[in-house]
This record gives C-alpha cells, sequence and structure tokens, in this order.
C-alpha cells in the first residue's frame, strides 16, 4: 500500500500532533511505501528519503513552533504533481489547513480515499491557542462563524475522520459532522518506557515530573504555583521549553525566583531519548492543563509507571482514576493541587500496585494495535473513492488561505510580542 501524510510541522517540532504524524509515518515505511509533506526548517523545499518512506519539506517561514509554507501557484503545482508521480492509495493529514487541505484537494480529484485525524475539539478550538496575544484573536475568528464554516467544509470533504477517544467522537458529532469516523487513539513505542525502573518510593527526595512546553494551555504556572504549598523535599522537574508566549516563560522564571522556590528545576526542552531516564527518576507525573484530547504526555508517564496526579480535561477524565493516580475537579487551586500529591504520597502500600495499574493501561497505545487498526480502516475504503467535487475544494482552498493566513498573522503577533518582552 502507499500512503501519503500531512503534518503542520517539521519534526522534532511542536507539541503530540506532529510527533503522531510522524511516527506513523516511519512505523507504516516499515511495511509500506509512504510519503510525508511538512514545512520545511529551511527556505528552500527538500526531499530526504529514510528506506521506504520519503519526506517531503516544503519551504516555509516560522515564528517560534508556527511554520507556514511559502506557497504560490508554482511550489503548489509543484507538490502535487510529485504527489501524482508518487501515486498513493490512502491520503491521510493530521492538519487542517495548508498542506492538510491541498493534500484533501488532490485526494478528492484523483479518487484517493481522504483521512485526517483530529487534535483538537472543533468547537472549542480557542483552547488550544498558545497565550495570551493569540487567544482573544482566536476567540473572535472562532466565534465568527467563518471558522466554523471553513472547518465543516473540510470535515465534509473527508473520506473518514479519525477521533482520538469518545470525548473527541462526541465533539466531531456536536460540531454537526455526519460523516464517516473511528475512534484509533494516538500511538506509543512502548518498548521505550516498559523496562524502566521504579525508584524507591521512601527516598527522602519526592520528584514529580511534568513534560511538556512552558505555556498558558498547559497552565506550567500552576504546577509552580502549588509547589509553594509542598514540603521542601518534593522537586518538581519541568522538562519542556517555551515554544512561543516568552513573557509567560519568564512570568513562571519570575516566580520561582521570587517565592525562592529552589526545588523547582527547569530542565528545557530535551531529547525526546531524555524523556524515558526523567520519567524513571520520577516517583510521580503531574499535569495542569485543562484543555488536552489525548495528551501524549500522559500516555508516556502511564507507560513508564508512573502515578499521575492530573487536573481534569478529556485525556485524564479518560485515563486516570484512584486506581492509577488522582484526578481533580478543574477548579482546584494549586494549594488544594498539593495536598493532593501528599495525600497519595502517605498512602506508599498502594504505590506499586498504582505503577503497575499505569503500566497495563498504556498497552492500548501500542503501536502495533494502532497500526493494525488504522491499516484495517485504509483498507476498508480503498474501493470506496470519493467523488470529484471541485466547487466544494475550491471553498475549501479558499477558507483555507484565509485561516492560514490568520495562523500566520498570529504568529508574527506572538513574536513581536515576545521580542518586546526581551527588551
Amino acid at each position: 500500500m502507499k500512503i501519503v501524510y500531512a503534518a503542520s510541522r517539521p519534526e522534532n517540532i511542536g507539541g503530540g500532533e506532529t510527533k503522531v504524524a510522524f511516527d506513523m509515518a516511519r512505523r507504516m515505511a516499515k511495511d509500506h511505501e509512504v510519503l510525508i509533506l511538512h514545512p520545511s526548517q529551511h527556505d528552500d523545499t527538500l526531499i530526504e528519503k529514510e528506506g521506504n518512506l520519503t519526506k517531503y519539506g516544503v519551504r516555509s517561514v516560522s515564528n517560534g513552533n508556527i511554520y507556514t509554507p511559502k506557497l504560490d501557484i508554482g511550489e503548489i503545482r509543484k507538490l502535487k504533481r510529485y504527489i501524482t508521480r508518487f501515486d498513493p492509495d490512502i491520503a491521510h493529514s493530521h492538519t487542517i489547513i495548508w498542506l492538510g487541505q491541498i493534500l484533501q484537494d488532490w485526494a478528492i480529484k484523483h479518487g484517493t480515499p481522504f483521512f485526517y485525524t483530529t487534535h483538537i475539539l472543533p468547537s472549542k478550538a480557542a483552547e488550544w491557542t498558545e497565550n495570551d496575544s493569540t487567544k482573544s484573536v482566536a476567540k473572535k475568528f472562532t466565534d465568527s462563524g467563518l471558522f466554523k464554516d471553513y472547518i465543516k467544509s473540510f470535515y465534509n470533504s473527508c473520506s473518514i475522520i479519525i477521533t482520538l477517544n469518545d470525548e473527541s467522537h462526541d465533539d466531531l458529532k456536536r460540531f454537526g459532522y455526519k460523516g464517516e469516523s473511528y475512534i484509533i487513539p494516538n500511538g506509543l513505542s512502548l518498548e521505550l518506557f516498559r523496562d524502566l525502573e521504579q525508584p524507591d518510593p521512601e527516598e527522602d527526595e519526592v520528584r514529580l515530573l511534568y513534560t511538556g512546553s512552558i505555556s498558558k494551555r498547559k497552565r506550567t504556572h500552576f504546577l509552580v504555583e502549588s509547589m509553594a504549598h509542598l514540603p521542601s523535599n518534593y522537586h518538581l522537574y519541568i522538562a519542556g521549553g517555551v515554544d512561543v508566549d516568552i513573557a509567560y516563560g519568564n512570568s513562571v522564571k519570575n516566580y520561582i525566583k521570587k517565592h525562592k522556590l529552589d526545588n523547582v528545576h527547569l530542565l528545557g526542552k530535551l531529547p525526546y531519548e531524555e524523556i524515558p531516564k526523567q520519567l524513571e527518576k520520577a516517583h510521580y507525573f503531574v499535569f495542569a492543563s485543562k484543555a488536552e484530547v489525548q495528551s501524549l504526555s500522559i500516555i508516556e508517564a502511564l507507560a513508564a509507571g508512573k502515578p499521575v496526579v492530573a487536573i481534569e480535561n478529556q485525556t485524564s477524565r479518560e485515563l486516570i482514576n484512584d486506581s492509577n493516580g488522582k484526578l481533580l475537579p478543574a477548579e482546584t487551586t494549586p494549594e488544594h493541587f498539593a495536598e493532593a500529591v501528599v495525600e497519595m504520597h502517605s498512602n506508599l502500600e498502594e504505590y506499586s500496585q498504582r505503577c503497575k495499574n499505569a503500566k497495563e493501561l498504556a498497552n492500548m497505545f501500542d503501536y502495533d494495535t494502532v497500526i493494525n487498526q488504522t491499516v484495517d480502516a485504509y483498507s476498508r475504503h480503498l474501493e470506496d473513492a470519493p467523488n470529484s467535487n471541485s466547487s466544494a475544494t475550491s471553498k475549501v482552498f479558499a477558507a483555507a488561505f484565509i485561516a492560514g493566513t490568520l495562523g500566520l498573522y498570529l504568529g508574527v503577533k506572538a513574536y513581536k510580542k515576545a521580542k518586546r518582552s526581551r527588551n
């Protein structure tokens, strides 16, 4: 089978959406011929080969972790000709704008089944914005009706939409999508986490770990505030950098300095291969985001056998309970969060069982299972090619241009604000 994917960012840039796109492409390339389209980190379009995997990096401009392909008519035609020569059986996008839309347009015109995996809740898209400088603009955009028209047009031009869990699937239906859909979770390379050792829970230092970006949506500041209410032998290790909002990152650092929180350690953004090592040393994983469709960070923590203390969100409601951690309501304060951590650590006789339960739950995300589910979905639809609909795709293309331009505008705005905060 030949499969073409589309990603919103270059490899190793951004969050779980990008990682899942590249990981799936690389896994599929073990048994299939795969092409992945993505923005390049360079000013030129680059094509790289890795065995059965071809990476087509479209020339792009960036601000922070926001990448916008530099597309003109010539570049679009060049890209579509390359896809045509590749001649895929399946087209599958993890993004709704730019390369995702171009791939959808190509798929419809060539009668190729087009799959889209949604990594956001369309009804709550503004919650996925990264910082204050973009949130008000994004909220106005999503409330204007333009966003909904664009998303619905894109969705209705898909052969299949893949959602990650029940909450995501229910939100998709509430948003008005009436087409076919599957629930297939994110995949994880469990072999990276299976054999990690557990630290002694009776060690004097209690190590808490958070992995992910330092951002407003992730509520990193909340986690740091909670440390002011914990005994000094509790230490928080933050493995992640500031992707967009420099001002928010500075506020986190200033709070640590002002309150003399010597038990908070900013590790910066680490190579992915370092994440299992940090998880191995941690006693607990902590998470405070209120908007998270299916967090890879939480899945990785569970796979490593870490009890998770988390604020209620789409992922934690799905995965966290008293058997493997502690799920806290959205209105929880930093003080009450700290109390929950202490309470959990005071019950060490259940620690080993919680670790075991976490590992067992993570098995559902094993990539072999996820790949098999995805291939089954592809196979069922190879005979059901979509009809060409040039009017629909032209409408999507126009809307995609507007949405992409907005994304570039938001990125520039955030970048300028961050630059001012440095000066």
